[in-house]
């Protein structure tokens, strides 16, 4: 075609220009663009590719200030630019941007349907196009789709592959979306009659057995599988049951299936994904041939496998055991890889396969019982304490090798069995077993302070202060409280200065509209402090009050001062200094420095600034709080005393499950709560009233809730000297996380452990609850703490024993959790103190000797008394439960303790 013949209009009439299309699009309605363009071929729309897309750029650039108008063109902007598109390149680029793709909602000039309408899309894209074209553009879709696919985007793309039948190449996006739309298969109802379901959709896929395969080597695809909602819609909409059907009926190759699925466990993935495989898996349920053909991958599982994976295998590999023999030596390695994993439930069921194998073969013994020496090295002292015992059953069909190679290995036995090990093995070296070459305790390492960031002086400090800030890189909050406290010593020297200093971040960081939402944040709020720096003011509005979920974050405070210090540069208000500056690590205020400081105030006859007085007076102790007062009468006084909650375990008993804050029994359905009593509106908008709440048992929910896990490294410098009080605001997140209903990170730990006040019975609750969390990283973020309370001399380990005992009893805590805590804490350095809690907890607990865990406890209060870390200490309980029958394991582990408090 030459240019002439393409420029000519054609018979439906001229081509529209861009200005009519422009202007329709502006009306953001596409059905008029498509009536607009309907009657031209692509070909002669090819020229509004470059103008649509100079307009796209604009309409982003737009967003910022008229983000609405512009969201609702961007519907009939993508319409022109898929009609218009020459090369299925060109359309591919255009589909590539979600904003786009969802904004195709309405479709007539009265908005239309909820949803991006992907088949009118689809229908304009068919349109006066061959099949070369579509599938061209089906493959680049394919290709280039994200691994968690846009819905819409998938059912664009294959709905191009079915109508240019290409086939398309199985990207990890594309298969992703393949599944998704077979779990969705369900709820089609064609006609709305017949029912379809993932059975019949599976069966009529040509390409079946190449989906399958990918959908092992993708990794988190496995959680498709996982439906819990499946059995309401019969087992032909399930895909482990389905996939085992398929097999059965021969549309896929059950031997492939299996090597794919276990190759999968092999590699491992996420738990939810490992889940979905594993069901798959269990519905195949390989044979003993099956299994011993895959031996190499079963073992390879068990050794290395996710925790769930190498269960799989074990159990596999025992039916294999069960139905043939597997060879012994097959046995001793499987054993040995066991016995070198932490989890104890795998290590066990490994001891208790070798136990029944000796059973039925004593001549086994000799090649057997040494693998059992690694389980002695193994983290878990019962599991070494299970060897033992399994050891000694079967010690008499060894040979003197065998038994000087195991009571070597017991050199590695945890001290609290080194008895036990003593009266197991007879060799003439025994009486050296399980004591180490090095026998020094570990000591507890001296505390050392978080040093305190160096001060902002000079204007070139200042704008590599602000870098970060402009760039949303997170700060600490000490290092925010030296930039504010530089910004405003600057503007009261020298404003100008100051602005023509920061001028240049200006440039590359230009301003932007500040909303609401985001001068509530931190980051916001820093950037109106540097909008006002140079002279402006870029906020939507001024934060005049807070809202009742609002004065429940903590960051309020430092944004309630961040926003009063931007009004007072906005209107040249004089601010020689900021008085709330910490001017310690833990965030208190050396009294003689806020003396100096409120006296810079009265010299210069300036006023300070009302929420950062407020956040002074609370920065400093109450004797010294009271000092100042007596000096300067006239200075405002806090709206009430912060309180000290000496009763808060009074009340808590009181009350039972009913504890304030959140204390109730794992699993328990938590019930309607009031709403809160703190003040709303100006009233809560200062300090005083974010930080201390109204104390009152009755309100379920006195302290503050979700906000609190929020920046959590402000916490403790907003409350230096009342950690007490910080502990109360944590303990609802704490005890979520304990039970599983929170999952996210550290929140006050170990900041609170730094503070100057004096932790009392509240700290040490939060603590019990931080040590038992869900989580391992907020575990050990809770041990950090224990830590560094017992390097302060400020723990209180009976205390954190009592308060462990009672909730343990009470069902809110995992025990498990608390015991691997403690023994992480001992391995520190910490004995002596983990000695004490354990002992307090044992006293607590032997009225109650079928409390679960117990045994445990008891094993590492003996392994404290063996390493001869806590003294002669006694336990009062302790001599009740020597003589208790059942649970065995109490009373044995209760001897065993007593035995090395005798020494």
């Amino acid at each position: 075609m030459t240019r002439e013949t393409a420029t000519r209009p054609t018979a439906h009439g001229a081509r529209p220009s861009w200005t009519e299309v422009r202007e329709t699009i502006a009306d953001c309605c596409p059905t008029k663009v498509i009536e607009l363009l309907a009657p031209h071929e692509p070909a002669e729309l090819k020229g509004l590719h470059t103008p649509l897309k100079a307009l796209h750029t604009e309409l982003r650039r737009a967003e910022r200030t008229d983000y609405r108008h512009v969201y609702q063109q961007y519907a009939p902007l993508l319409v022109a630019a898929l009609m218009s598109a020459p090369t299925p390149a060109q359309a591919a680029w255009w589909l590539s941007k979600p904003m786009l793709l969802h904004a195709t909602w309405a479709w007539g000039p009265n908005s239309g349907s909820s949803n991006p309408d992907h088949g009118k899309l689809l229908a304009l894209l068919t349109a006066r196009r061959g099949t070369d074209w579509t599938g061209d553009l089906a493959c680049r879709l394919a290709t280039g789709m994200r691994a968690n696919p846009d819905r819409a985007l998938w059912q664009i793309a294959s709905g191009l592959a079915e109508h240019s039948r290409a086939e398309v190449p199985l990207s990890d996006g594309y298969v992703v979306g393949w599944a998704a739309a077979g779990s969705r298969v369900r709820y089609r109802r064609p006609g709305g009659t017949e029912e379809h379901t993932l059975a019949s959709w599976l069966r009529a896929e040509p390409r079946l057995g190449q989906y399958i395969a990918r959908t092992f080597e993708i990794p988190g695809l496995g959680s498709e599988f996982v439906d819990p909602n499946a059995h309401r819609f019969g087992a032909d909409n399930d895909w482990p049951k389905v996939l085992a059907k398929l097999c059965a009926e021969g549309r896929l190759v059950r031997g492939e299936i299996i090597d794919a699925c276990a190759a999968r466990l092999l590699a491992g993935d996420r738990p939810g994904s490992l889940r979905g495989h594993i069901m798959v898996h269990e519905q195949l349920a390989p044979t003993p041939t099956e299994i011993h053909d895959r031996l190499p991958t079963y073992l390879g599982m068990a050794a290395t496998a996710p925790g769930v994976a190498a269960k799989l295998a074990q159990d596999a590999l025992r039916r294999l055991d069960t139905a043939t023999a597997l060879d012994t030596y097959t046995l001793v390695g499987l054993s040995t890889d066991v016995f070198s994993r932490a989890e104890t439930g795998l290590a066990s069921r490994q001891l208790g396969w070798i136990d029944a194998t000796l059973k039925k073969n004593q001549d086994a013994a000799p090649i057997l019982l040494p693998s059992i020496g690694t389980a002695f090295t193994h983290p878990a002292v019962p599991i070494q304490q299970r060897a033992l015992r399994v050891a000694a059953k079967h010690l008499h069909s060894a040979g003197a090798d065998v038994i000087s190679t195991l009571c070597q290995a017991a050199q590695h036995l945890d001290p609290a069995l080194r008895d036990d090990a003593r009266r197991v093995f007879s060799a003439p070296d025994a009486q050296a077993i399980a004591t180490p070459a090095s026998s020094a305790p570990v000591r507890l390492p001296p505390y050392q302070p978080a040093p305190m960031p160096s001060a902002v002086e000079s204007l070139d400090e200042l704008v590599t202060a602000f870098t970060p800030v402009l760039a949303n890189t997170a700060i600490t909050p000490l290092e925010a409280e030296q930039l504010m406290a530089a910004v405003a010593i600057h503007a009261d020297r020298h404003r100008e200065a100051l602005a023509a200093a920061l001028a240049p971040l200006r440039v590359t960081y230009p301003p932007q509209t500040i909303y609401g939402w985001q001068q509530c944040t931190f980051p916001g709020a820093l950037r109106c402090l540097f909008d006002a720096a140079v002279g402006e003011d870029h906020r939507q509005f001024k934060i005049a009050r807070l809202s009742a979920g609002e004065a429940t974050r903590p960051i309020m405070v430092t944004v309630l001062r961040i926003n009063e210090l931007t009004d007072a540069l906005l209107v040249e208000r004089r601010v020689p200094a900021l008085l709330a500056t910490p001017t310690m690590p833990s965030g208190a205020i050396d009294v003689d420095v806020l003396r100096a400081r409120l006296a810079m105030y009265e010299q210069r006859e300036a006023s300070p600034l009302k929420h950062d007085l407020q956040q002074a007076l609370i920065r400093v102790s109450d004797s010294e709080r009271d000092g100042i007062h007596a000096e300067l009468s006239a200075l405002p006084a806090l709206p009430a005393p912060i309180p000290a909650l000496d009763d808060y375990l009074d009340q808590a008993k009181t009350y039972g499950r009913n504890l304030m804050p959140y204390a109730r029994p794992l699993g328990m359905p938590s019930g309607t709560r009031p709403e809160t009593l703190r003040p709303v509106g100006e009233e809560a908008t200062s300090p005083y009233w974010v930080l201390v709440p109204p104390f009152d048992p009755h309100d379920k929910i006195a302290f503050a809730q979700d906000g609190w896990n929020i920046h959590c490294d402000h916490w403790p410098i907003l409350l230096p000297h009342d950690p007490e009080l910080l502990a109360a605001h944590a303990i609802p997140i704490l005890y979520r996380q304990a039970n599983g209903e929170d999952r996210s990170g550290p929140t006050i730990f170990p900041h609170l452990a730094e503070t100057a006040g004096t932790p009392g019975p509240i700290t040490h609750l939060a603590l019990a609850y931080g040590l038992t969390a869900e989580r391992l990283h907020n575990r050990v973020a809770a041990q950090d703490a224990l830590l560094t309370l017992a390097a302060r001399d400020l723990l209180q380990p009976a205390h954190l024993g009592r308060l462990a005992a009672e909730l343990w009893r009470r069902e809110m805590i995992r025990p498990k959790r608390l015991i691997t805590s403690l023994q992480e804490a001992e391995k520190a350095g910490a004995a002596t103190q983990v000695f004490t809690a354990t002992a307090t907890a044992i006293d607590v607990l032997a009225t109650t000797p079928d409390t679960r865990g117990l045994p445990d406890l008891l094993l590492l209060a003996t392994r404290c008394a063996a390493n001869a870390a806590a003294g002669a200490a006694q336990i009062p309980g302790l001599a009740a439960l020597t003589t208790v029958r059942k649970p065995a394991r109490v009373g044995q582990e209760a001897n065993r303790l007593l035995e090395a408090l005798s020494q």
